[in-house]
């Protein structure tokens, strides 16, 4: 009996470690491809071209904002109509220059070689690439990868170094828990025969 509850016992000791072992192999699958020579090249190629397209339309604003008259005291009434003129053709250069931006992404989000499909990355840097103030260079972000076998990897923490010992202590200790419980329960269960006779 004792036997059969630890074997039942190293079984779901078992499931447990292959979960733990599948959370370090998705972590190191993860790391590996994000940090492939592959997706280095892309992240390059992506990071030149939102920076060209952040600079083209850094220079549009910046002649824009030259091209707005002079507004005096007597203009007064004229104001809300010359700014509304204004903020309308900001609004369409970044309408037009995110929708620029979202076009490269997806140029450079389809890989197709090297085992990855398709790479994601994060919204902000194609959002915040057109703001003046947010920092430069920065290279893009992985969210997570699709694998050309339909898999797909997101960032995790890298695993304590526990995990590892426990995806080997799991089985054993998942065997002799239930077996030494029924062990002991036989001794206890024995004495008091012994004890009653």
């Amino acid at each position: 009996m004792a036997l059969l509850a630890g074997v039942v016992g190293a079984i779901f000791g078992g499931f447990a470690s292959y979960s733990e072992l599948e959370t370090v192999i998705n972590h190191n699958r993860f790391e590996a491809m994000a940090t492939s020579e592959i997706l280095k090249q892309e992240g390059k190629k992506y990071m030149a071209e939102v920076q060209q397209e952040r600079t083209n339309y850094l220079e549009q604003c910046s002649r824009l904002k030259a091209q707005m008259p002079t507004i005096t005291e007597k203009d007064n009434f004229r104001v809300p109509l010359k700014w509304q003129i204004f903020s309308m053709k900001i609004e369409s250069l970044t309408d037009q220059t995110t929708e620029r931006l979202h076009r490269i992404e997806q140029i450079h989000s389809q890989i197709n070689r090297g085992g990855i499909k398709v790479v994601h990355w994060t919204d902000e840097y194609v959002a915040n690439s057109i703001n003046e103030s947010f920092p430069w260079p920065q290279q893009p972000q992985v969210e997570s990868i699709e694998t050309q076998v339909g898999k797909a990897y997101y960032p995790t923490p890298k695993p304590a170094a526990w995990r590892y010992f426990s995806i080997g202590i799991f089985p054993v200790i998942g065997f002799f828990i239930p077996w030494g419980a029924v062990v002991a329960i036989g001794w206890v269960g024995a004495g008091f025969i012994r004890g009653s006779r």
